[in-house]
Order: C-alpha cells, then structure tokens, then sequence
C-alpha cells in the first residue's frame, strides 16, 4: 500500500482505508487535472433507474434513448440481456463535456 500511495503522490486524489461507516464524499470541478476524463473507454451497465432518469432529463421517450445511447448486450453462460451506455467514436461519454 505505501509503495502505492508513493506512486499517486502527485495525484490529487489519495488513497484512503475505508470500512463499512467510512463516508464517501466526492466533488468533480474544473480544477481537478482528470476533469472529464474519468469516463472514458469504461462500460457503464445502465439499470431501469438510470434509464428512466436520464430519458426524463433529456426529455425524450425511453425508446428513443435505448435506441440513441444504448447497446444490448448479452451475458454468454446465462444469454440474460443488460444494457450498456453506447460510448461516441472517440470513446467518450456521450453526456460528458467540457463544462
């Protein structure tokens, strides 16, 4: 661990113990060196939820935002369907911006 947090020591972000009362708290801004670029090249699995929550805030119909931002994907074992973001060609998230 010590080796590790060697390593990140010109990270912002420092590694913590944390156990199950630990509080998480996290803030991304403008300031921060990785701004925009934690959600890249990741596979985001979207649950009913989020689904619902994002196609109301975009204020489309949840047909138009599985078609638009979605993939189906299959689990090989079981063939059970998930949904995953669709990342943009750059392999960016499609909701991600500069700001």
């Amino acid at each position: 661990m010590k080796d590790t947090i060697k390593k990140l020591s010109g990270n912002p972000v420092q590694p913590v113990q944390m156990d199950l009362d630990s509080k998480f708290k996290f803030r991304c801004h403008k300031g921060l060196e990785c701004f925009t670029q934690c959600c890249g090249k990741i596979d985001i699995f979207l649950t009913p939820y989020d689904i619902i929550r994002i196609k109301r805030r975009l204020g489309i119909s949840s047909d138009e935002f599985l078609r638009t931002y979605t993939q189906v994907m299959e689990l090989k074992k079981t063939r059970l369907p998930f949904i995953m973001l669709r990342m943009t060609e750059e392999g960016k998230c499609p909701f991600v911006t500069k700001e």
